[in-house]
């Protein structure tokens, strides 16, 4: 495991964004959620689109209200694309039963949104080739 201090590239001074993950129990890695990332992606067209169409049909007023809610929601999706809420923890075993393992998952915790998998390999025989086979020529 990594030290709880990594967070998989993200920005040093992020903390200030999710305060209240100092008190969570370490993960493997930490990383921005896909699923918020595509929510607010989707909310920043959806704003830009209703903008574009209410061009020259609606007061000057309304028109600047529109820009400054898709101006928010790109502020938004800027701050998310470094919110680390999206938990990744997995494990890696089996050398000694002769296939490793690998054991993955990932959750948010701010929308939900999780995923689950193990993928198996077999480890070469060490009596072929010195136990060095080439995994490309598979």
């Amino acid at each position: 495991m990594q030290a709880a201090g990594h967070l998989g590239g993200a920005p040093q001074g992020f903390w200030h964004l999710v305060p209240e993950m100092r008190l969570q129990m370490s993960a493997d890695n930490w990383a921005a959620c896909p699923n918020c990332l595509n929510i607010r992606k989707a909310a920043v067209k959806a704003a830009q689109a209703e903008l574009d169409a209410s061009y020259g049909s609606i007061s000057l007023r309304e028109y600047k209200a529109k820009e400054a809610a898709v101006a928010a929601a790109r502020r938004e999706l800027d701050e998310w694309e470094y919110r680390p809420t999206f938990r990744e923890d997995w494990e890696i075993y089996g050398a000694e039963t002769g296939t490793v393992s690998v054991d993955y998952s990932g959750s948010c915790s701010t929308c939900g949104y999780g995923t689950h998998f193990t993928y198996e390999h077999p480890i070469p025989d060490p009596g072929k080739n010195g136990g060095a086979e080439d995994d490309a020529e598979r």
